[in-house]
């Protein structure tokens, strides 16, 4: 590739309208002013505890970045766009963001020295709030940039489109699992479990183990493979129904129990336990805690769902659509008229007027 061609390349992630360009402008901003405020905590502090929250607000904030880059840069309209809640899947991820910082902020007041220190941390929900009205006030323009690039790059079929739509709902729900079951483990290993405690182990083990599952369904559902979305749907049923019979357990034994290794432990398990033990063991973190644990649940929840409709529109011809922008595999003079084999699956296309 000629130098040329590295600066095309890389001009080509720069958005060009300017609700695109303040959206991202204000993500990156928020992101660089929120790490100052972190070191500033953190160095006038010593508490071991710290590090953690703070560590915790530095992942959301890489990963509300990338979903921001990700949104913008490769215009993914229904990253920016949940059309079945006219929400912004950013909007909703800065909201969660929101309610996080001030939880936590709630938690960790009493080890922060009163005065400046306390102010600064106040400013992060603060900066939070505004970024938030920034991705409001930008929500329709953006929206409406984006729906022509769909266009063009799915075409005016109904179906497809629909299709697009799910299958880009699922990668989005996926993000949001990484980070809560990330989010949710890191305080589980660092602020309540012990270094001997065999559940830590567990616990770190299970991580690799739910990168994994994850993995299996987004190729199972982006190329289609039966296989590997029938692995990643069955850990998710033994989740649901291990989870079902902690509960039960629970309810009925109200003994204090261990973590389950398994990548989805049943989290409907872990918000009882830890409000049983809210006064004891996770007295540092049961409020947080109870949040992550929540929305890991209602992630989990989302993720069976998109994943068996995404299942349903196998064979419908958004793989080819998806390997055609993607990898490029035929060229559009081959395509008018002609029927495309894929891994076993034809596809029909139908002859349409060109509008590039």
């Amino acid at each position: 590739m000629t130098i040329r061609e590295w600066k095309e390349h890389l001009l080509s992630y720069i958005p060009q309208s300017a609700s695109s360009q303040i959206f991202l402008s204000v993500t990156l901003f928020e992101t660089i002013m929120q790490e100052h405020v972190f070191q500033t905590v953190l160095k006038r502090n010593e508490d071991s505890v710290l590090p953690v929250y703070m560590g915790l607000f530095i992942l959301a904030h890489i990963v509300q970045l990338v979903l921001a880059m990700d949104a913008i840069v490769a215009k993914n309209t229904i990253q920016v766009l949940l059309p079945s809640a006219q929400k912004v899947a950013l909007i909703m991820f800065n909201t969660l963001f929101l309610a996080y910082s001030i939880v936590q902020i709630l938690e960790i007041k009493n080890l922060i020295a009163k005065g400046v220190l306390r102010i600064l941390v106040w400013l992060i929900p603060g900066m939070i709030l505004i970024t938030q009205i920034t991705y409001l006030a930008t929500f329709w323009f953006i929206y409406r940039d984006f729906g022509w690039q769909v266009f063009k790059r799915i075409g005016a079929d109904r179906g497809i489109k629909k299709a697009y739509m799910w299958y880009q709902v699922f990668l989005v729900i996926l993000k949001f699992d990484v980070f809560f079951f990330l989010a949710f483990s890191l305080q589980l290993v660092f602020l309540v479990l012990k270094q001997n405690d065999v559940e830590r182990w567990l616990t770190v083990a299970a991580l690799p183990a739910t990168t994994a599952i994850l993995v299996c369904g987004y190729l199972g559902v982006r190329k289609e493979q039966k296989s590997l979305y029938w692995i990643f749907t069955v850990g998710c049923g033994l989740g649901l129904i291990y989870f079902t019979y902690k509960v039960k357990f629970l309810i009925s034994k109200s003994k204090r129990l261990s973590l389950c290794s398994d990548p989805y432990t049943p989290l409907t398990a872990q918000l009882v336990r830890i409000y049983q033990l809210r006064s004891t063991d996770y007295v540092l973190v049961f409020k947080s805690l109870t949040l992550f644990a929540a929305l890991c649940f209602a992630a989990l929840v989302w993720t069976i769902t998109t994943s068996t409709i995404c299942y349903r529109n196998f064979g419908r011809g958004l793989r080819y659509h998806l390997m055609r922008n993607k990898v490029k595999l035929v060229d559009e003079s081959e395509i008018d008229g002609s029927s495309i084999t894929t891994s076993g699956n034809n596809y029909k296309l139908e002859h349409r007027m060109s509008l590039d």
